[in-house]
């Protein structure tokens, strides 16, 4: 009886002695291929992308019987550029970080899904492509430029004459919160344009891309809906719809304002 249980341990284990040697005979290897990571400055040309490219495993695992081509004849193709290609859709004019794709070609995908299967895997890595700011760049929400300095974009925003809105820059708004501050309290059209300027003022921030989200009322005041024009004057900004500028300057008289300007003193 103890031959024959023996016996059967013996003959059991020899498909499991012969499945090990013919797995340890077929070792896989792994290829890494990363993309590197690009910075250029706005306008620049695009460089040359760089792939690392890494082998874990036995580098001498034949991949094609004919011609003895190996995984160390494919880690040399890798690293002359071959064998694959890198789409990146990055606007080299526009500030931000786009994503870099590597992507193997056709002749490598049906070899991993064919002969090379269970012999050799091929990871992909991708990278960040970043197109900086000439002049700085964004430290939260705030602008940092490269000697240090913050760029200011915090501004306020409150209703403004014939329909439009006034923008200030935080100093002078300040300035002009003082002097209506100033006015006499006991006057009714002080409270009346004291009130006008203030009861809707709001800060309000540039963001990373170069907008300004607008409080709903302001821009109801001043009817923003689509299209719209911002017009320097002095020590602030306007902002208009397009209806309403083209309406307001349709209405401009050169002499009107010549006879205007010598009443108040102005002389060019």
């Amino acid at each position: 009886m103890g031959l024959r249980i023996l016996a059967l341990f013996l003959i059991a284990g020899i498909p499991l002695f012969f499945m090990t040697t013919a797995s340890a005979s077929r070792q896989e290897a792994s290829v890494y291929l990363k993309l590197k990571d690009v910075a250029i400055v706005q306008g620049e040309e695009v460089p040359e992308f760089e792939t690392e490219v890494e082998v874990v495993g036995n580098t001498e695992i034949i991949l094609n019987e004919k011609t003895g081509y190996t995984v160390k004849d494919l880690e040399g193709e890798f690293k002359k550029g071959n064998g694959y290609t890198v789409a990146c859709d990055a606007d080299t004019g526009v500030e931000g970080e786009y994503s870099m794709h590597l992507e193997l070609n056709d002749r490598i995908k049906k070899s991993l899904k064919k002969e090379w299967f269970g012999l050799l895997s091929i990871d992909t890595l991708d990278a960040a492509f970043q197109v900086k700011n000439p002049l700085g760049e964004w430290d939260g929400d705030r602008f940092r430029r490269y000697d240090g300095t913050y760029v200011k974009n915090e501004f306020v925003v409150s209703k403004g004459m014939d329909g439009c809105l006034f923008v200030y820059a935080v100093e002078d708004w300040k300035v002009f919160e003082t002097k209506l501050a100033s006015l006499p309290l006991v006057n009714k059209e002080a409270r009346q344009l004291t009130r006008f300027f203030l009861s809707g003022a709001q800060y309000v921030f540039v963001d990373k891309q170069g907008r300004i989200l607008m409080p709903q009322d302001l821009r109801d005041f001043a009817g923003l809906e689509k299209d719209v024009v911002l017009a320097g004057n002095g020590g602030r900004i306007e902002i208009w719809s397009l209806e309403k500028w083209n309406e307001i300057n349709s209405q401009m008289d050169i002499d009107q304002i010549s006879q205007s300007m010598m009443k108040l003193g102005l002389n060019i």
